[in-house]
C-alpha cells in the first residue's frame, strides 16, 4: 500500500492555507476528494487555479491528488510552487520531499528536508520521508534513526512504526518488527496490510501457524488482497497443499494480473510439480511485468534447462547474473546448460566462478564434480565431492 496517513485531514482540511471563503471550484474540488473521486476533484482544483494562480489552498490540494492518482512529478512541481508562494511552508516542504522519494530520487529528498529551517526539521512527518530516503538509499541504520526520531516525535504516528518494523525484518531484527506491526495493529486495527506484513514476518522465522493465522486475517478483512492470497500461496505450496496453494496463486493472479511475484511464486509450484510448460507460462510473465528481478531469470534458466531449451537457459541464466552476481541460481543453471549441451570444460569454468564468489555453497561443488566425472578427472570429482558433503553438514 503507498501510504496510509489522513491526506484529506492533514493537507485538504488544514486551516492553514484556508480562503476566508473557498470559491465555487475549490469548493466542488474539496467534496469531491472528500467523496474519494480524484479525478474529478483535480479537475475542479486545476480550474480553481487557473482563476487564482497562487491560491494556496488549490496548490496545497492539488499537491495530494497527483501523489494520490501516482503523478508525483506533477506532485513535486506544484510542492515546489507552493514552497516559493508561501515561504517554506511545512506542508508543502513535506509534499516535495516525499515525491522526490517517490520519484527515486532520495539525494534530492534529503537535501529539500536538511535545507529547511532546523527547528521544523523535526517534524514527525518530515522524519518519516527522511526514513523513506534513506531506505531508498540502503542506508537502513539511517533510516531506523530517522523512524525512532519521528515516532519520538509523534507516538501513535502510523507510518513510522510500519515503515520501521520493515526495515527490523530487512535486518531479521524479527521480535522488533513483531513488536512494531503489534504498535500498528493498535493504531489501526482495520489494517489488512499489517497482519499481511505480521505472516511475512512470522513465515520468515519459520513460524508457519502463526504465518497462516495473520495472512487469513489479512484476507477476511480484504479479501481481495492479492499479495497476501500470494504470500499464503507459498506457505501452502511449503506445506505440500498443493490444490489450496494453485487456487490463491490463481487468485491472487484474477485479482491483481500485473502481480508479477505472484507468478513467479505460482513458477516454482509447477516447476516442483514438474509440469514444466505450465511453469515456463509463469516465469515467461512474471519475467514480462518485471525484468530486474535476478531471481525470476535464475528460475527462468531453470525451467529452461528442464525443457531443453539449453541456448534460452543461458540467455537467462546470464541476465540474472548481470542483475546480482551473486545468484547462485545464475551459476548453477548457467553451468548446466553448457553441460546439457556437452560443453563440458566450459560447465566446470562457470562453476567455478561460481565458487570464487560463493565458495560455502555446496551445490555448486556438486555441480563441478559432475562436470569433472563427464571429463573423466575422477581425482578434481571426488575432492569436490567431499568437499561438497563438507559444506552440506555444516
Amino acid at each position: 500500500m503507498k501510504k496510509f496517513i489522513n491526506f484529506v485531514a492533514i493537507l485538504i482540511c488544514t486551516t492553514t492555507f484556508a480562503q476566508p471563503k473557498l470559491s465555487p471550484l475549490e469548493q466542488e474540488g474539496t467534496n469531491f476528494f472528500k467523496e474519494g473521486n480524484n479525478t474529478n476533484a483535480i479537475a475542479s482544483f486545476e480550474k480553481a487555479l487557473v482563476q487564482s494562480p497562487n491560491s494556496l489552498y488549490s496548490i496545497n490540494a492539488l499537491t495530494t491528488l497527483y501523489h494520490n492518482v501516482n503523478e508525483e512529478q506533477k506532485a513535486y512541481d506544484m510542492a515546489d510552487k507552493g514552497i516559493k508562494l508561501s515561504g517554506n511552508a511545512a506542508n508543502f516542504v513535506y509534499a516535495k520531499a516525499r515525491a522526490a522519494t517517490f520519484l527515486n530520487n532520495a539525494k534530492d529528498a534529503l537535501s529539500i528536508i536538511e535545507n529547511y529551517s532546523a527547528k521544523n526539521k523535526a517534524d514527525y512527518m518530515l522524519l518519516f520521508v527522511k526514513g523513506n530516503a534513506y531506505n531508498q538509499l540502503n542506508d537502513k541504520q539511517q533510516a531506523l534513526s530517522a523512524y525512532t526520531q519521528s515516532i519520538t516525535n509523534n507516538p501513535e504516528f502510523f507510518n513510522s512504526y510500519f515503515e520501521r518494523a520493515k526495515v527490523f525484518a530487512d535486518l531479521q531484527r524479527y521480535p522488533q518488527a513483531l513488536k512494531d506491526y503489534d504498535k500498528c495493529a493498535l493504531l489501526d486495527k482495520e489494517n489488512a496490510d499489517v497482519y499481511n506484513s505480521l505472516g511475512i514476518v512470522f513465515y520468515k522465522m519459520g513460524n508457519l501457524d502463526d504465518a497462516l493465522i495473520n495472512y487469513n486475517k489479512c484476507i477476511a478483512l480484504e479479501p481481495r488482497q492479492s499479495f497476501a492470497l500470494a504470500n499464503r500461496g507459498v506457505l501452502y505450496r511449503d506445506k505440500n497443499l498443493i490444490d489450496k496453494a494453485v487456487s490463491d496463486f490463481d487468485a491472487s493472479i484474477a485479482i491483481n494480473p500485473k502481480n508479477d511475484a505472484a507468478y513467479f511464486e505460482s513458477a516454482i509450484l509447477y516447476d516442483k510439480a514438474k509440469n514444466y510448460q505450465k511453469a515456463s507460462t509463469m516465469i515467461n510473465k512474471a519475467v514480462e511485468l518485471k525484468n530486474n528481478m535476478s531471481v525470476y531469470y535464475g528460475e527462468q534458466s531453470k525451467i529452461y534447462n528442464a525443457i531443453d531449451k539449453y541456448d534460452d537457459a543461458l540467455i537467462a541464466a546470464n541476465k540474472a547474473l548481470s542483475l546480482d552476481p551473486q545468484n547462485p541460481d545464475g551459476y548453477l543453471f548457467k553451468s548446466a546448460a553448457y553441460y546439457n549441451k556437452e560443453n563440458f570444460n566450459e560447465a566446470v569454468k562457470v562453476a567455478t566462478e561460481g565458487i570464487a564468489n560463493l565458495p560455502n555453497y555446496y551445490l555448486l561443488y556438486s555441480m563441478r564434480a559432475a562436470y569433472y566425472r563427464a571429463l573423466k578427472n575422477n581425482t578434481l570429482a571426488d575432492a569436490d565431492e567431499a568437499k561438497a558433503k563438507q559444506l552440506a553438514s555444516k
